[in-house]
């Protein structure tokens, strides 16, 4: 018997640590709790040692769980963008032109067969200022299905991107579709 519970019953340590392991607010991870954030929600002893707090991410503009990195802190898509080459390090051109390889990886894994140039028109013609295609690329590498899924939880850009692949003459997309109608059309955002 390692632990003994609150109501007198003991437990070994395998299933005292399991009783303790809760999803971690910072990394996603099914981890044994070592502190909570401001609104209660789990840490792991890793994201309480990277100061996991409540903030607006620096890479997205996003007020979300941030945890210290080289780069400052960030949340868990921008930290999974850097990790992936969509990240800030180099030139704001190095930076563009990687934020425009991976949006342009996600659609050719959608439709393998697209001409490079239709893509990149889709993309300057709706993530044209370098924060709209910041977010589509860290989204993007987040969610690869969102170009063919039709979630309606996406982004107003993977609509954007998918209308202008569509008018393109490239097909197999999947528009979002409305919450409560269940077919395609714009989603409306705020």
């Amino acid at each position: 018997m390692a632990k003994r519970q609150p109501d007198g019953t003991g437990s070994c340590q395998p299933c005292h640590t399991q009783s303790a392991a809760e999803v971690c607010a910072g990394c996603g991870q099914h981890r044994k709790v070592h502190g909570h954030l401001d609104d209660g929600r789990p840490l792991c002893a890793r994201c309480v040692r990277a100061d996991a707090h409540i903030a607006t991410c620096p890479g997205c503009g996003h007020l979300q769980v941030t945890i210290r990195t080289s780069a400052g802190h960030r949340c868990r898509p921008c930290r999974a963008a850097r990790e992936t080459g969509g990240g800030w390090e180099g030139t704001g051109d190095q930076r563009q032109a990687a934020r425009t390889a991976t949006i342009v990886g996600a659609v050719r894994i959608a439709a393998p067969n697209t001409q490079a140039s239709l893509i990149l028109a889709a993309v300057g013609q709706v993530a044209a200022a370098p924060i709209k295609r910041a977010r589509l690329a860290e989204y993007l590498t987040v969610h690869p299905e969102a170009l063919t899924s039709g979630d309606s939880g996406s982004p107003k850009a993977v609509g954007h991107l998918i209308h202008a692949l569509t008018a393109a003459g490239v097909a197999g997309w999947s528009r979002p579709l409305l919450c409560l109608r269940r077919r395609a059309g714009t989603v409306p955002h705020p």
